[in-house]
């Protein structure tokens, strides 16, 4: 490219639970049903109801009172919603790491993962408790145990930048990708800046490009803002494979139902068509389309199709294509039974190396 322009990954800041993660579960119960449950003192109905008006009303008081009233029964999950509203700089509700503390202290001790990371965070940064990396490192190794995303995240924060251990950059990328498989957009937005820019990984535009935009489709503002988006007519006049890969690496996620992202065929095909329109020479993302066509993966069953990308790919040459399409000859789909056809791709098939990231 006539010129390189990076996007430099931000400091070790850590993130908080986002309040968006307790949108809560599924409310299937009528408001008036649960307020007259939580009136009489139901603990669970209580933080549903603050979940409703926190969602549904956009009352963040009467949210907080009646969070409020599960903490006071010692309900786990009301303490992380509390100490993340408190330590998030949330609607009307000021910071107030004081607060903070009180209830990721609480939840912690009843081992919730979330409170974990919430009282991570603030040993991390100094906020109302004494700096305390170490300690900041225990919490965020417990969140991460029981899967919680930011926890995992944040503990990749310690390692990449080496704080209270010895830096570990690999290490640190491992788990920030654990966190990107589970859906956690900040983690994605990082990941994908790691990758833009080589720190600690060789450089992978493919990955780069796929990670910025699940993160994109997952709800990252400041994703939206990124290289690719901002120099993509460049890219795509001179490095188009970068673009086309990274789009069918979307395709793959929404195939599989990983990164946050919903299994879907049809969002699948459409990423796969729309790398194929990017770069028409790939053959890997060739080999997909044709078996995502035979298949009838997000699409209606197209063995017509299947076999003319297989041919596609299979000319370049690719040996798993050729592998793939001599399966067509063999068995006579979409095209005359040729078992001399069949055995001539197989005994051509290459070892080529594949084209893709």
């Amino acid at each position: 490219m006539k010129k390189r322009i990076v996007l430099l990954l931000m400091g070790a800041s850590l993130a908080l639970s986002p309040i968006a993660s307790f949108a809560g579960p599924k409310i299937h119960e009528s408001f008036n049903r649960l307020l007259s449950e939580a009136r009489s003192g139901n603990p669970r109905s209580e933080l549903l109801l603050g979940y409703y008006y926190m969602n549904n009303l956009k009352d963040n008081q009467q949210a907080i009172y009646w969070l409020k009233q599960a903490a006071k029964k010692n309900y786990p999950p009301a303490f992380d919603m509390l100490s993340t509203i408190y330590s998030t700089r949330y609607s009307d509700i000021p910071l107030n790491y004081k607060k903070t503390y009180y209830y990721a202290k609480k939840g912690a001790d009843l081992g919730q993962a979330t409170s974990e990371n919430n009282l991570g965070m603030l040993y991390y940064g100094g906020s109302y408790v004494k700096k305390d990396y170490i300690k900041a490192k225990e919490l965020f190794e417990k969140s991460a145990a029981k899967g919680n995303a930011v926890g995992t995240f944040n503990l990749g924060q310690v390692y990449f930048y080496g704080n209270s251990v010895s830096k570990d950059k690999r290490n640190g990328i491992n788990l920030y990708r654990k966190a990107a498989l589970k859906g956690y957009a900040f983690a994605e937005g990082e990941l994908a800046a790691v990758y833009q820019v080589g720190d600690g990984i060789p450089i992978n535009f493919p990955f780069s490009y796929m990670w910025y935009k699940i993160a994109e489709i997952n709800g990252s503002q400041k994703a939206k803002r990124n290289f690719f988006n901002d120099h993509m007519a460049e890219f795509k006049k001179q490095l188009p494979y970068c673009i086309a890969q990274g789009q069918a690496n979307v395709g793959v996620m929404y195939s599989k139902g990983l990164a946050g992202l919903p299994k879907d065929g049809e969002k699948a095909m459409e990423w796969l068509q729309r790398a194929n329109e990017t770069d028409p020479n790939l053959a890997g993302i060739q080999l997909n389309l044709s078996k995502f066509y035979y298949a009838g993966i997000g699409t209606e069953q197209d063995p017509a199709r299947a076999f003319h990308y297989a041919k596609k790919a299979a000319s370049q040459p690719f040996g798993p294509a050729q592998q793939y399409l001599a399966q067509f000859y063999f068995n006579g789909v979409a095209t005359k039974r040729d078992l001399v056809l069949a055995y001539a791709w197989l005994l051509d098939r290459k070892s080529t190396r594949l084209n893709s990231s």
